[in-house]
């Protein structure tokens, strides 16, 4: 994957400390969503110097799991970048599940005092969410950014 310039994620221009371990636990849910934010939040790490190896991929079947396994990874890891996607449909399901997801990332985040950069998109729509996840606009280069934003903080 060819990284073009980002204005936006480019002007972080500290190098992390390789040593990092960083999880990223993606949706296998809307996978042609979130599988290049995956993607594109990996290469974004190893650009600002986190070494392959300290890059670990967790699958969760949807969104709403994501807080589980990040609950359960926490003590292994760094940071996490939780990546997801939740499209509103004709049923408040989207509501449900956008809000659950969220409150239960920001749970294990205080409660685990480890930073959780949240890419779950919640949009209107598959045009949306397309933008969102696809090149200068992809949401986990910038997850991948705001982690690591944090974890400077000391």
């Amino acid at each position: 994957m060819q990284r073009k310039q980002n204005k936006k994620t480019d002007s972080y221009k500290h190098t992390a400390k390789s040593s990092l371990k960083i999880a990223i636990v993606v949706s296998e849910y809307n996978n042609d969503i979130t599988f290049p934010m995956r993607d594109g939040a990996i290469e974004e790490l190893k650009v600002k110097g986190i070494q392959k190896k300290n890059i670990k991929v967790f699958p969760a079947p949807g969104a709403f799991e994501i807080p589980f396994i990040c609950k359960k990874i926490t003590k292994k890891f760094d940071g996490i970048i939780a990546v997801g996607c939740v499209i509103r449909g004709d049923t408040d399901h989207y509501v449900y599940i956008a809000n659950e997801s969220t409150r239960g990332i920001m749970d294990v985040m205080l409660k685990e005092n480890i930073p959780i950069a949240n890419a779950i998109l919640t949009v209107n729509n598959l045009e949306q969410a397309k933008i969102r996840s696809h090149g200068e606009t992809n949401k986990g280069i910038e997850a991948a950014v705001a982690l690591l934003k944090t974890l400077s903080i000391k």
